[in-house]
């Protein structure tokens, strides 16, 4: 069959797949569609194609909740167990832990589960620990991998825990259970009883003193200074210049001597990012299209999506948000046949890892009036996850003005932004907030919704008042509209009392776009 144009695929609300399109067809936009987002086009492929044979839930690597060792310099071991170890052949788990409470103390040993393994680990970093395991067959059941050797290193508690989990090069998904230690103070009691006849009498008095300062300097270099310049309409156009400055230094010194100096990098490295990247986009096909995902997909998503979110000040959480858009709206999902109960699991288990309880799953079945569409946008902007993005991914949050156009290109446009939009309204939001603060940005938010629905590629989607309305709910927003709003509106559209055009200034001016506005340019 003829390559599927990346360009031509179709986005509309509450659907993510492209009509007709064969699973054939999807797998090549698959393949052509990385590194794409962020490279100037106007488009985004969708990254669902062809199951492969066998599917795989995700996996859970506990630690134990709750360990408690007698005294600094006591011994124990620590279990390593695994709920379901169908198809794991290989392992590469990270663990930190406080190394002013506990210390690891040697090779760790092989669980029955993994009898026949090879196991490797390495302790050289306080307060981390890497273990991995490579297996000649794939493993069956669940049990315990491996046990840690530890001791404690002082009176404390820490948490233990599951930084990273790879399991088959991170081709199965992998789900953490922290554990914690803690160790006791040992109560002792000495008595020493001593008698002397001898003269003269000697006594001796030791003092020791401590000294311990800290210096946190920051620096004001390097600085990086970006100009874009793009045209807004046929009749505009604006230069904009964003500087970012972003640096720091610690000094750390002890009785004067040594000084140790080091320089703070937020948020984990590279290293440590990518095995949690590429096991989130993996669960997301293994939750919502209930597959692993083909060949070169992780590759796409991992380097053409989330790394280009990174290094173009972009939050990341943009990223799993729109595969989810992308995936529960497809025309695979649809083939599912998923009924409301299994839809909202998929939601809770693909953006919370977790299965809702059954008071939770009972309120959503019990109001009739959301859409799917609606309930992916909740779960996508809720704080549960949030909160667990920020604890995968911590500092990679963006910059409030490029997060802001974003959000907006997919409100508007059901995409993410290409990078001259992105450099060309990031630099307008910028520079709009250092010289008229938040009513500044609004002002240029506005202008950004006035330019989007009179571009070629909105009215191109044949627009009604409806979708009018919803576009401009998920923009300025970041909601669907409610049942009564989008019939208001839509009627005030009708009837002529409200145009597009006093449409997007209500909605500018609006407190809860204000609201929105004072949380991300605080």
């Amino acid at each position: 069959m003829a390559d599927v144009d990346v360009a031509g695929v179709v986005h509309c609300a509450g659907r993510g797949a492209v009509a007709g399109t064969s699973d054939e067809g999807l797998a090549v936009a698959t393949r052509r569609a990385r590194n794409r987002w962020l490279g100037g086009g106007l488009a985004v492929a969708l990254l669902v194609a062809a199951a492969l044979p066998g599917t795989a839930a995700a996996a859970t690597v506990s630690l134990p909740a709750s360990t408690t060792i007698a005294g600094a310099g006591a011994a124990a071991q620590i279990a390593v167990t695994i709920d379901d170890a169908s198809q794991v052949e290989a392992v590469d788990l990270r663990f930190t832990f406080d190394p002013a409470v506990l210390a690891v103390t040697g090779d760790v040993t092989l669980g029955e589960l993994a009898t026949g393994c090879t196991a490797a680990s390495n302790a050289s970093v306080a307060g981390a620990l890497r273990v991995a395991l490579a297996c000649p067959a794939a493993l069956s059941g669940g049990g315990t991998l491996f046990t840690i050797p530890v001791s404690g290193a002082g009176a404390g508690s820490t948490s233990l825990v599951l930084a990273s989990c790879d399991l088959n090069e991170a081709s199965l998904p992998c789900l953490a259970e922290n554990g914690a230690v803690s160790v006791s103070t040992p109560t002792a009691t000495a008595t020493r009883t001593a008698t002397a006849t001898a003269t003269p009498t000697r006594t001796a008095t030791a003092t020791v003193t401590r000294t311990f300062t800290r210096t946190f300097t920051p620096s004001a270099t390097p600085t990086a200074t970006r100009t874009a310049t793009a045209t807004a309409s046929a009749t505009r156009t604006r230069t904009a210049t964003a500087t970012a400055t972003a640096t720091g230094t610690a000094t750390f010194t002890a009785s004067a001597t040594p000084t140790v100096t080091f320089t703070a990098t937020v948020g984990p490295t590279p290293v440590e990012r990518e095995p949690r990247a590429r096991s989130l986009i993996t669960s997301f096909y293994v939750d919502i299209l209930g597959r692993q995902p083909e060949a070169g997909a992780v590759d796409s998503w991992y380097n053409g999506y989330f790394l280009a979110a990174v290094n173009n000040g972009i939050d990341v959480r943009y990223v799993p948000s729109e595969m989810a858009r992308l995936f529960f709206g497809s025309q695979e999902y649809a083939n599912r046949n998923r009924t409301n109960a299994q839809f909202i699991t998929d939601c809770y288990q693909a953006f919370l890892r977790r299965q809702p309880a059954q008071s939770e799953l009972d309120a959503w079945l019990a109001d009739p009036s959301w859409t799917r569409p609606q309930v992916v946008a909740l779960f996508a902007q809720s704080a549960e996850f949030g909160n667990y993005l920020q604890g995968q991914f911590p500092g990679l949050a963006g910059l409030a003005s490029r997060n802001l156009v974003t959000a907006m290109y997919i409100g508007l446009l059901d995409r993410l932004v290409d990078s001259a939009g992105l450099n060309y309204f990031g630099g307008v939001f910028a520079t709009a907030f250092a010289s008229g603060g938040i009513e500044g940005v609004r002002r240029e938010a506005a202008n950004l919704g006035r330019a989007v629905l009179g571009s070629a590629e909105y009215l191109a989607k044949n627009p009604t008042n409806a979708t009018h309305v919803e576009r401009l709910y998920r923009a300025y927003l970041g909601r669907f509209p409610a049942a009564s709003e989008q019939s208001y509106w839509v009627g005030e559209l009708a009837a002529g009392r409200q145009t597009t055009d006093s449409l997007i200034t209500a909605f500018a001016n609006s407190s809860e776009f204000t609201a929105i506005l004072n949380a991300k340019f605080r």
